[in-house]
């Protein structure tokens, strides 16, 4: 699954994604890095690719215009 211009937050103790629409997603259990790709977007939108189960997204990969960071390092 590929996203455009979502924002990494916590709510809840959960770690999630929500666009500019308000609409909100959560991101696996198992995802390594979250603390890691809410820095690389540095509060501003982030495209994400990533493993969609039907209840979560596992990212395996964000980029902003200027870069590309492969999450795939991530150990379920």
């Amino acid at each position: 699954m590929a996203l455009e211009a979502v924002y990494p937050m916590q709510r809840d103790g959960r770690w999630i994604v929500r666009d500019e629409a308000g609409h909100l997603l959560p991101l696996a259990p198992s995802f390594k890095y979250p603390w890691e790709l809410l820095a690389f977007s540095g509060g501003h939108p982030v495209s994400l690719f990533g493993e969609w189960n039907g209840d979560v997204l596992l990212p395996l990969g964000a980029w902003t215009k200027e870069r590309f960071v492969p999450l795939t390092a991530v150990e379920e």
